[in-house]
C-alpha cells in the first residue's frame, strides 16, 4: 500500500496523531511511518496489544519511562568518546531504573496485561549500575564521600576558601571608604573589592576586571594572593579527583552499552504500544474482528476525525456483494462514507482500534487503492477527467485479488454518457480480477448497472427534504438522487426554467428557437475644452507641465511651450491645470511667456533705441555675412 492511499484516507492525519501520543522521539518516528501488515496472525498480536495497553490505561495504570530519547543521545556520545557529566550519568541511572520500575508494573498486572507482562522478561535488569551512580551522585554533583582522597581534597578546599574570605574582608573595612559596594564580590573565580577608579592606585594587589563604564576596579587584595593561589592549587586536585570518579562511571555504562540499547527497544516498543491505547481511549474504539475473507461489516461507525459530530455509519460489502455503488446529493457525505471504509481496515491493519460497534468485522487485504478528490495538475496539463483516468490505468494495471477499490466520482469530469460507460467497464474488469470495489457516483447508468448485476449492491445518503439539508446517513439497498430539482425549487428558481428542464429530461425535446437580440449602442460624448494663449496644462502621458501656446480645434490638437520648445499634442492628453485670465493680470503681455528672458530683453532693447542693443544686432548681421560668404 502506497502513501497515496495513507493520504486519500486520511490515514496520513491518523498516524500523526498517534505519534504525539508517545514519550519518545524514537516511538514518534516508527508510529508516523506505520503501514499495514497482511498476516493475519501479526495483525491479530498488534490488537491484543493495544487492547492490554488500553485496560491498563482504563486500569489508571501507567508505565513510567523515564529519559528514553535523552539515553538514546548520550550513548552515542558514550561510544564517540565523550566525558559524560554527573547529570548526564544520572539521566542513565533514571533510565535504568525505570526500566525497572516498567518491569515491576507489568508483572503486577498481568492479568489484565499477559502480553505486555512478557516484555518485561525482555528487560535485562541492570540496577547495580544505577546504584553505582547514585551512590556517588547527588544532586548532579559528586559528593565529598565518593572517595576517601575527594573528602579530604574538599576538605582543605573549604578551610582555604574560609580563610581567603576571612581576609579579604578585612582588607574590605580597611578600604571601606574607596569601595562602590561593601561587601567583597566574585570576579573570574576571585574574590575581589570593587573600588572606586579614583582610588584603584591606594588599595594594594592584583587588577582582576573592570565594570563596563569603567568606574569600578575589581582588585584581589595583595594579602589574598597566597591564599588564592593555594585555593587554585586544592581546586585543581578537586577536579581531577572528580575527573577519575566520572570517567570510571563513564567506564561501567560503557560496559551495559549493549544490554542499555536492548533494553531501550523494549522500551519504544511498549511506548508505541501504550500510544496505540491512548489513542483507542481517546476515540473510544473497539478492537474489531478480523477476517481474510474480504467481509466488511461496519456498525455504527463514525470517521475518527469528525469526532462528536460524525453520523454513525452502518455498511456490508464482501457477503453477498463485491461491490458498493453510493449515490446521494453533493456535500452529503459520500466521499466520507468511502474513505470511511477504506480508513477503518488500514488502522485495523496497523493494530489501531476503530470508532465502531464491537460488532464489526474487517478483513485483512494484500492491497488497497483510493482515487479520491480532484487531482488535476496545471504542471502536468492534466484535467479532472486526465487526472481520475491516470489513477485508474495505475489501479487496473497493480489490481490483485484481496484488494479494496475506492473510487469517488468516477467517470465524471467529461461527457456523462462517455464517462458513465468507461466507468462501468472499470468497475466490471476490478470485480472479475477479485477486488472489492465502493464507487460514489451521480451517473444514472452507473446506479442501474449496480441494480442489474446480482455482485453489486446500492446505498443512498439520505437527504431532509423539509430543511435541504443532508442528513449524512448511509441507507443500504437504496438508490439516492442528487435532488437537483428538488433543491432548484426550495430556493425558488425560476418555475419556468424548472419546468422546461423537467422537460428535457424526459422527453428530450430540446427548443431550438433563434432569437434576434437588438444591439443597444452606446456612444460616447466628450466635450471640448476651449484652451487660451497662456493656460498651464499637464502633459498625461509623462506629467510634464507647459504653457498652451496655440489650439487647433478642428485638428483637436493643442500647440504647448513645454521645456523651451513647442510640441503639438492632442487635446485628450492633456489636463487643464489653470486658466491664463486666472494667471496673469489684464493686459499682460502673452509673447513673452513662449521667448529667453534674454531674447526678451534684447528685442525691449532695440523697441527702446538702445545704441548697445544696436551695435549687438549690427555686429549679428555682419557675422551673418561672412559666414554667408564663406560657404
Amino acid at each position: 500500500m502506497n502513501e497515496e492511499t495513507y493520504q486519500k484516507t486520511d490515514f496520513n492525519v491518523i498516524r500523526q496523531q498517534v505519534a504525539k501520543l508517545a514519550t519518545s522521539e524514537a516511538a514518534q518516528t516508527r508510529l508516523q511511518h506505520m503501514t499495514i501488515l497482511t498476516n493475519l496472525a501479526e495483525v491479530q498480536a498488534l490488537q491484543a496489544e493495544t487492547v492490554e495497553a488500553r485496560q491498563l490505561l482504563d486500569a489508571n495504570v501507567h508505565l513510567p519511562f523515564l529519559s528514553l530519547d535523552t539515553v538514546q543521545n548520550l550513548l552515542t556520545k558514550l561510544h564517540r568518546g565523550y566525558l559524560l557529566t554527573a547529570e548526564q550519568l544520572v539521566q542513565v541511572a533514571d533510565f535504568v531504573r525505570g526500566n525497572a520500575d516498567v518491569a515491576t508494573v507489568l508483572k503486577r498486572n498481568a492479568t489484565i496485561a499477559p502480553t505486555l507482562a512478557s516484555y518485561a522478561d525482555a528487560l535485562t535488569s541492570v540496577t547495580e549500575l544505577a546504584d553505582d551512580i547514585y551512590n556517588v551522585i547527588r544532586n548532579n554533583q559528586v559528593i565529598d564521600d565518593a572517595t576517601g582522597n575527594l573528602r579530604k581534597l574538599r576538605r582543605h578546599q573549604r578551610d582555604v576558601q574560609a580563610q581567603v574570605q576571612a581576609v579579604v574582608q578585612k582588607a574590605s573595612q580597611r578600604y571601606a571608604r574607596m569601595l562602590q559596594e561593601r561587601l567583597p564580590v566574585t570576579k573570574a573565580d576571585h574574590l575581589v573589592l570593587a573600588v572606586q577608579a579614583t582610588f584603584k592606585n591606594q588599595v594594594p594587589g592584583m587588577v582582576v576586571g573592570s565594570s563596563a563604564t569603567g568606574s569600578t576596579i575589581y582588585i584581589e587584595p595583595q594579602t589574598a594572593s597566597k591564599l588564592n593561589s593555594e585555593l587554585a592549587e586544592v581546586t585543581s586536585g578537586v577536579e581531577a579527583e572528580v575527573y577519575q570518579i566520572l570517567a570510571s562511571l563513564n567506564g561501567r555504562v560503557s560496559e551495559y552499552e549493549t544490554t542499555i540499547l536492548r533494553n531501550l527497544d523494549v522500551i519504544t516498543a511498549l511506548d508505541e504500544i501504550m500510544a496505540r491505547g491512548k489513542y483507542s481511549a481517546s476515540i473510544n474504539g473497539v478492537r474489531p474482528r478480523l477476517n481474510e475473507r474480504d467481509q466488511v461489516r461496519i456498525d455504527e461507525g463514525r470517521h475518527p476525525l469528525l469526532g462528536e459530530h460524525a453520523v454513525p455509519l452502518s455498511v456490508r460489502l464482501g457477503y453477498d456483494h463485491r461491490g458498493l455503488i453510493i449515490t446521494g446529493p453533493n456535500a452529503g457525505g459520500k466521499t466520507v462514507v468511502l474513505k470511511t471504509i477504506g480508513l477503518f481496515i488500514i488502522m485495523a491493519q496497523c493494530g489501531l482500534q476503530v470508532p465502531a460497534a464491537d460488532t464489526t468485522e474487517l478483513p485483512i487485504l494484500q492491497q488497497m487503492f483510493a482515487d479520491i478528490g480532484d487531482d488535476q495538475s496545471i504542471e502536468n496539463a492534466l484535467s479532472t477527467f486526465s487526472s481520475h483516468l491516470t489513477n485508474l490505468t495505475a489501479i487496473t494495471n497493480a489490481i490483485k485479488p484481496h484488494s479494496l477499490v475506492l473510487l469517488d466520482e468516477i467517470g465524471s469530469g467529461t461527457e456523462p454518457n462517455e464517462g458513465a460507460a468507461l466507468a462501468i467497464a472499470v468497475i466490471e474488469y476490478l470485480y472479475q480480477h477479485g477486488a472489492l470495489v465502493v464507487v460514489t457516483t451521480h451517473y444514472g447508468e452507473i446506479k442501474r448497472y449496480a441494480q442489474q448485476h446480482p455482485a453489486f449492491t446500492t446505498a443512498a445518503m439520505a437527504f431532509d427534504e423539509a430543511t435541504l439539508m443532508p442528513k449524512y446517513q448511509l441507507l443500504m439497498n437504496e438508490v439516492g438522487d442528487s435532488n437537483a430539482f428538488w433543491l432548484a425549487r426550495r430556493l425558488k428558481l425560476n418555475p419556468n426554467i424548472i419546468q422546461q428542464a423537467d422537460h428535457y429530461l424526459t422527453d428530450h425535446d430540446y427548443r431550438t428557437d433563434i432569437y434576434q437580440m437588438k444591439a443597444v449602442q452606446h456612444v460616447e460624448k466628450r466635450e471640448q475644452i476651449t484652451y487660451a494663449q497662456g493656460d498651464r496644462v499637464r502633459l498625461n502621458t509623462d506629467g510634464r507641465q507647459g504653457l498652451v501656446y496655440a489650439q487647433d480645434k478642428r485638428a483637436e490638437t493643442v500647440t504647448v511651450y513645454v521645456d523651451d520648445q513647442f510640441e503639438t499634442i492632442p487635446e485628450r492628453r492633456l489636463t487643464r491645470l489653470g486658466k491664463a485670465a486666472d494667471l496673469y493680470p489684464a493686459g499682460y503681455d502673452m509673447t513673452r511667456l513662449f521667448k529667453k528672458y534674454d531674447d526678451y530683453k534684447f528685442q525691449r532693447d532695440l523697441d527702446r533705441g538702445s545704441m548697445k542693443a544696436q551695435k549687438k544686432l549690427d555686429k549679428q548681421m555682419r557675422q551673418l555675412q561672412d559666414d554667408w560668404r564663406q560657404s
